[in-house]
């Protein structure tokens, strides 16, 4: 018969016993290790939409401005980044992407046709 193995609690550390089926030593370990893994989440979530909105303000900003398309090394300066977006879809040859409410093409050397979403779009 072979020897079970100590656990430890994943919050603390705190020795468990051997229960294979026993992750934490008290259900306070338990709750705010859950309450971390939440907190980590959120903070992620939050960095992700301040991104977001950070990128749609310099291309709301284009628009205020009475343009609809934009050089890649302009927006660059302007302090854009790329990658960052809400949503993408390809038709055909076409690729739209969009953030949050803001909807653009985008090839190597510009960013074009920036409009902001209406009711038909999905």
């Amino acid at each position: 018969m072979e020897k079970e193995e100590e656990r430890f609690c994943l919050y603390c550390g705190k020795s468990i016993g051997t229960r294979k089926n026993r992750l934490f030593c008290d259900s306070d370990c338990r709750n705010d290790y859950h309450n971390r893994l939440r907190r980590k989440k959120l903070r992620i979530k939050n960095e992700m939409y301040d991104k977001l909105n950070y990128n749609r303000n310099i291309l709301s900003g284009v628009l205020m401005e009475g343009r609809t398309c934009i050089s890649i090394d302009e927006i660059r300066k302007r302090g854009f980044m790329e990658g960052v977006v809400s949503g993408y879809r390809q038709n055909k040859n076409k690729q739209e992407y969009a953030c949050l409410d803001i909807l653009y093409h985008r090839s190597k050397t510009r960013i074009f046709k920036i409009r902001k979403k209406t009711e038909g779009d999905q």
